[in-house]
C-alpha cells in the first residue's frame, strides 16, 4: 500500500504538469506577460526615481523583445520650466551619437566605391591640409578621421585663447548662425595639428571633416545621404539634422558643475 500511496501522490503531483500544446502556450504566454509587467514596473521605479531626485527632467522608455515593443511609457517633462510633459513621440538631440551615422554614411560610401578608407582626403578636398607645429602637411586619411586619429582637436580642449579659439572653428555647440560645414573646415584647416596623423588617438572634429568629404565626394547634402544610406532604410523617419515639429523637440539639460538638479542647456549650448 506504501507503494501505491507514493505512486498515487507522484500522479498528482504530474497530472497538472501534463497540459495540452494548447494549454502549454498560453501558461507560457501568461508567464511571460507577467514578466513584462514586471520588468516594466522595475524600469519605471528606477525612471521615477531619477526624477525624483532632479538627476533627469524626463524621459521616454521603450523596451522590445523579439521586434514587438512591450513596455513604453512617457515620464517626466518635456520642458521642465514650462511644465510641459514628456510626450512618447518627443525628438531628443543626438549631439555626438550623431558620428555613428555619419561614420556608416561614410562606409557605405567606402563599399560603393565613392570614397577609399586609405586615400588622402585632399582627393576630394584639396584645399584641407592642416599643417603640423614645424610647418609639414601630412596626409590626412579617411581611415585617421573615422578612427579620430587624424591629429585634430575639439577647441574645448583647448585654453580659451587656443589655436581654435583664434580661427574661429565652431565645434558645433556654439552660436554661429549662417556658418556652414565648408567654412567651418576652412578655419579648421588654419588651425595646427596636434600631432601627425596616426601618431595618437584624440576626440576631435574629425567627424565634422568625414562630413565635409562626403558632401565633396557625393555632390550632394550631408543630412541626403545619411539619410539614403543610414536613416531611411531603417526605418528612422524622425532620425535627422532638423525637425520638422519642434513642439516634439525635448528640452536639453545638462549636469550642473555646482550640483543640485540638471540646468537647462543655454541656446548656445543646444545644437539646433
Amino acid at each position: 500500500m506504501r507503494s501505491l500511496s507514493v505512486a498515487a501522490s507522484l500522479a498528482a503531483v504530474t497530472l497538472p504538469l501534463a497540459l495540452t500544446p494548447a494549454a502549454a502556450d498560453d501558461k507560457t504566454k501568461a508567464d511571460r506577460t507577467t514578466g513584462h509587467k514586471t520588468l516594466g514596473a522595475r524600469i519605471d521605479r528606477v525612471v521615477d526615481t531619477a526624477i525624483t531626485e532632479g538627476r533627469i527632467a524626463g524621459a521616454v522608455i521603450l523596451v522590445a523583445e523579439d521586434g514587438r515593443l512591450i513596455h513604453r511609457r512617457a515620464a517626466g517633462h518635456l520642458d521642465r520650466e514650462a511644465g510641459l510633459p514628456m510626450r512618447e513621440d518627443a525628438i531628443f538631440r543626438f549631439a555626438s551619437v550623431s558620428k555613428p551615422f555619419v561614420a556608416a554614411a561614410a562606409l557605405a560610401l567606402v563599399d560603393d566605391g565613392v570614397l577609399d578608407l586609405d586615400a588622402p582626403i585632399t582627393r576630394h578636398l584639396p584645399d584641407f591640409r592642416p599643417a603640423t607645429g614645424d610647418g609639414d602637411r601630412p596626409v590626412i586619411t579617411l581611415r585617421q578621421l573615422l578612427s579620430h586619429t587624424a591629429g585634430l582637436d575639439y577647441g574645448f580642449f583647448q585654453p580659451a585663447d587656443g589655436p581654435y579659439a583664434r580661427a574661429e572653428v565652431s565645434d558645433g555647440m556654439d552660436d554661429r548662425p549662417g556658418l556652414t560645414l565648408a567654412e567651418n573646415l576652412r578655419r579648421l584647416a588654419m588651425a595646427p595639428l596636434r600631432n601627425r596623423p596616426g601618431a595618437a588617438w584624440h576626440y576631435s572634429l574629425a567627424i565634422d571633416v568625414t562630413g565635409g568629404l562626403i558632401e565633396a565626394a557625393t555632390g550632394r547634402t550631408l543630412p541626403d545621404v545619411v539619410r539614403e544610406k543610414v536613416t531611411a532604410p531603417l526605418g528612422l523617419e524622425d532620425a535627422g539634422f532638423t525637425v520638422a515639429d519642434t513642439t516634439r523637440l525635448a528640452v536639453p539639460y545638462v549636469d550642473d558643475p555646482q550640483g543640485g538638479v540638471p540646468r537647462r542647456m543655454a541656446a548656445a549650448e543646444a545644437v539646433p
